[in-house]
C-alpha cells in the first residue's frame, strides 16, 4: 500500500549557522548516529530564541525513526527516552506509523533498512547517483503489510538472526586491530634483532662494528656536497653512540642523516599545476597503500617545467623510501618504483635516499615501524603521537642498521610474515563482505514473505487494510468537519460585526 497512507514522515528544516548557540535545543546530524543508537555529544544546538515559534513541530519523540537523507543515505536510528528533547535538522527524516496497532513500529524500522526500501529511492532518483532524497519521493513509494500476527513474527526473526549477524560483525571488526598489532609485533622483533636470532646463530659477522662505522662515515661524507656540509657530517659522527647493549652482535646504531645521501620533503605546486596526464607522475601520501606505490587509480601529474623548476629539489628516483610526515597515521612507507625514471612528491612526504650499506628494503621496514618514530618525536619535542614530523626529526631517526646479509635476510622473513597478515585481510574482507550481504538477504526475504511461515488463521491482510482505509476515512471526515466549522464561525463573525455597524 501507498507509504504515505499509513506512515507519517517529516524532513528537518535548513538551520543556518547564526541559529547556533553553545545550549538551547539540541538538533540531529549525520554525526549522530552511532550504531542504531544517537550519540547526544555530537549534537550543536539550535537558540532557544530561534527556536520557539518557529520549530517546534520538529521536536522529536520517543520510539521516532531517523533516517539520514542526504550524505551517507541510509543511516538509522530510533529516538529513545534519554535522547530527549532534540530536534530534527534537514538531510534527516523522520518516520512514525500512522497506526501503531496496524503498522508494527519495529516492523517499519526493519522495513526503512530493506534493499525493498532503497530499491523505490533509486528508481524514483533518475539521471544521477543517488546523493539524497526527501518527502516527495517518499510520497511515491510503496511499502509492504502482512497480516498483524505476521508482521510481528517477522519482527521476532529478524530480531534473533539479525543479533547473531551484529555479532559477527563485532567479532570482524576485530581484525583490523589485531592485524595492525601483528603486522607491528612483527617489525618490532625485525628492529630489534629477535626476528633474526636464529639466524645470527648460523651465520656471524664477517666484519666488526668498527670497520662497519668507518665504512659508512666513508661513504657519506664522500657524497658531501660543500665543506660546510663535510665538517658537520664529520662531527655527527664523532658525536654518535652507535652501541648499545639492546642491540644484538655487530649491530650498530646510526642517525638517517649520516645512513642517508638525501633527505627533504616535497612541495605543492598551484592547482593548476596538477594534471590528470602529464610528464611527470606527482606522488600523494594517498598513493601509499599497503607498504607499496599505487598510484594508477588516483593519477596525478605535474609538467617537465614545473619539475625542473619549482620542485627541482623533490626530484624521486627509483627506489628511494618515501615516508608520509603528515598524519595521523604516520610511518606509512613505501620505495619508489621504477615504473618512471623520475618522479615528484608533495609536502606530505620525505624522501630518504640510503647509501650503500643499508639497503631501501630494510629502511623502509625500519622507518615504517612505529617505535622509531615515536623515539625521536620523544626525545625531540616531548610528545608522543604528534600528528607532523619535521625534516629536522626525519634526520635525527635512530636507526638500527644490521649487517648487509642480515638486512637481507630481516628483509624476507618480514615480507612473508606481512603476506601471511595480508591473506587474513583478504580473508577479512571477503567476510566482511558476505555478512552485509547476508543481513540484506535476511531482509529481503522477511519483506518477499519468505522469512516466517504463514498462518491461515491470521487475519487477512486485505481486512487489515480496509480497517487502515477506514480509519483515515474517519480522520479525513473529522479534519473536514472542523475546517467546515472554523469556516462557518468565521462567516458569522463577520455578519456580526457587519450588522452590529449598520445598526
Amino acid at each position: 500500500m501507498p507509504l504515505r497512507s499509513c506512515v507519517y514522515f517529516q524532513e528537518g528544516p535548513g538551520l543556518r549557522k547564526w541559529q547556533f548557540g553553545d545550549n538551547g535545543i539540541p538538533f540531529l546530524n549525520i554525526r549522530t548516529f552511532n550504531k542504531g543508537r544517537i550519540d547526544k555529544s555530537k549534537c550543536q544546538f539550535v537558540i532557544l530564541e530561534e527556536f520557539k515559534g518557529k520549530y517546534e513541530h520538529f521536536l522529536l519523540d520517543e520510539g521516532d525513526i531517523v533516517v539520514s537523507s542526504s550524505g551517507t543515505i541510509g543511516k538509522l536510528a530510533v529516538i529513545s527516552k534519554v535522547d530527549l528533547p532534540v530536534m530534527l535538522n534537514t538531510s534527516i527524516i523522520r518516520f512514525r506509523s500512522l497506526w501503531p496497532d496496524r503498522l508494527l513500529q519495529e516492523y517499519l524500522k526493519y522495513y526503512l533498512q530493506s534493499e525493498s526500501f532503497f530499491s523505490q529511492i533509486t528508481s524514483s532518483v533518475t539521471g544521477t547517483a543517488i546523493s539524497n532524497y526527501g518527502p516527495s519521493h517518499l510520497k511515491q513509494m510503496w511499502i509492504v503489510v502482512p497480516p498483524l500476527n505476521e508482521q510481528r513474527r517477522i519482527v521476532a526473526k529478524l530480531e534473533k538472526l539479525l543479533a547473531k549477524v551484529d555479532a559477527c560483525k563485532q567479532r570482524l571488526e576485530k581484525i583490523p586491530t589485531i592485524l595492525a598489532r601483528f603486522r607491528q609485533s612483527v617489525l618490532a622483533r625485525a628492529c630489534s634483532g629477535r626476528l633474526t636470532a636464529d639466524w645470527r646463530e648460523q651465520n656471524p659477522a664477517l666484519e666488526s662494528v668498527e670497520d662497519r662505522l668507518k665504512g659508512f662515515q666513508k661513504a657519506r661524507l664522500s657524497l658531501a656536497t660543500n665543506e660546510r656540509d663535510y665538517q658537520a657530517l664529520f662531527k655527527k659522527f664523532n658525536q654518535l653512540v652507535v652501541y648499545d647493549s639492546k642491540l644484538p652482535e655487530g649491530w650498530i646504531y646510526l642517525s638517517a642523516e649520516c645512513l642517508c645521501d638525501f633527505i627533504t620533503k616535497g612541495t605543492t605546486p598551484k592547482k593548476s599545476e596538477l594534471l590528470e596526464k602529464g610528464d611527470i607522475p606527482y606522488l600523494k601520501v594517498q598513493h601509499i597503500v599497503n607498504n607499496k606505490i599505487n598510484f594508477w587509480p588516483l593519477p596525478c601529474f605535474v609538467s617537465c617545467h614545473t619539475h625542473e623548476e619549482f620542485l627541482k629539489r623533490s626530484k624521486v628516483f627509483p627506489r628511494d623510501v618515501l615516508m608520509n610526515i603528515v598524519g595521523p597515521p604516520l610511518n606509512k612507507v613505501a620505495i619508489v618504483p621504477d615504473e618512471f625514471p623520475e618522479w615528484n612528491i608533495n609536502q606530505a612526504l620525505a624522501i630518504f635516499r640510503p647509501i650503500n650499506g643499508m639497503t631501501p628494503e630494510c629502511l623502509a621496514v625500519i622507518l615504517s615501524f612505529e617505535g622509531t618514530t615515536e623515539e625521536v618525536l620523544r626525545r625531540t619535542r616531548g610528545v608522543v603521537g604528534q600528528s607532523n614530523i619535521s625534516l629536522g626529526q626525519c634526520r635525527n631517526l635512530k636507526i638500527p642498521v644490521p649487517p648487509l646479509a642480515e638486512q637481507q635476510e630481516i628483509v624476507r622473513r618480514v615480507e612473508s610474515l606481512l603476506q601471511k597478515g595480508d591473506r587474513i585481510e583478504q580473508g577479512y574482507q571477503k567476510a566482511k563482505a558476505k555478512i552485509d550481504q547476508l543481513e540484506q538477504s535476511i531482509l529481503a526475504k522477511a519483506f518477499r514473505g519468505e522469512l516466517v511461515p504463514q498462518d491461515p488463521n491470521d487475519e487477512p491482510a486485505s481486512v487489515l487494510l480496509d480497517r487502515i482505509r477506514e480509519e483515515r476515512a474517519k480522520e479525513q471526515k473529522a479534519k473536514t468537519a472542523k475546517k467546515s466549522a472554523k469556516k462557518t464561525a468565521k462567516t458569522t463573525g463577520k455578519r456580526g460585526r457587519k450588522k452590529a455597524k449598520s445598526e
